[in-house]
């Protein structure tokens, strides 16, 4: 695992801080477009999983969209992580109770994310504030390696796809090649779905890697049903 490049956050911070004192608690406040389809990123980035009685980790979570999403679900908690004080603080103001937690802090800076089932991540890796592209995708390497650490079951992760005809200068497109890269060293049990959005695309990585030797199968798909 490669050590996270040395960077500061600061215009990541600014850069949603901005979003949101101008737009509020909308999808145009935490850096997303006006079209709606928050829905269907949950959906994407949580297909593969079973939610029932797992604890999730939400990655880069702003103002706690996904609780929504999954606490009918039935999961057993959720823990929200990020680094704008502003989404953190709406969030806490938003929900209550033993099964929500958020915490404020630096995803990158974290040597250690706290424990879970499942963790999602859906626009974490849209603004990055490192010195080239390279280093992107080192701390890339570095969040997801962490994430391997911390999950039991797995985790998923959306990203802006270099495919899209139209950039802006402020966000980071991610060639699925070289996250493909990154996902096959932590597991070698993953997909990658470009399919619903053509300017984005999900990776999911699973933790239990064991396999049935007789049928080259993996264990949870051992015997089919």
């Amino acid at each position: 695992m490669k050590d996270t490049p040395q960077h500061s956050n600061k215009s990541t911070q600014r850069f949603y801080s901005k979003m949101f004192a101008e737009f509020g608690p909308s999808p145009q406040g935490l850096g997303w477009g006006t079209k709606g389809l928050q829905a269907l990123r949950f959906e994407a980035l949580s297909r593969v999983w079973d939610f029932d009685e797992r604890v999730i980790l939400d990655v880069g979570c702003g103002i706690c969209d996904l609780y929504e999403f999954v606490e009918p679900r039935g999961i057993k908690r959720y823990i929200g992580i990020d680094f704008v004080d502003a989404y953190c603080e709406f969030a806490r103001g938003r929900f209550s109770g033993p099964k929500f937690e958020v915490i404020n802090r630096d995803l990158f800076s974290s040597q250690n994310l706290p424990l879970c089932d499942i963790a999602l991540a859906s626009g974490t890796f849209n603004v990055m504030d490192f010195e080239s592209e390279d280093e992107n995708y080192s701390a890339i390497d570095s969040v997801m390696n962490r994430l391997r650490a911390a999950c039991r079951v797995g985790f998923s992760v959306n990203f802006l796809s270099d495919a899209t005809t139209f950039r802006d200068k402020s966000l980071f497109y991610a060639k699925s090649e070289r996250i493909l890269s990154i996902a096959r060293r932590v597991s070698r049990r993953i997909l990658i779905s470009h399919f619903e959005f053509p300017f984005e695309y999900t990776i999911h990585v699973w933790c239990d890697e064991s396999f049935e030797t007789s049928s080259s199968l993996y264990c949870d798909l051992w015997p089919p049903k």
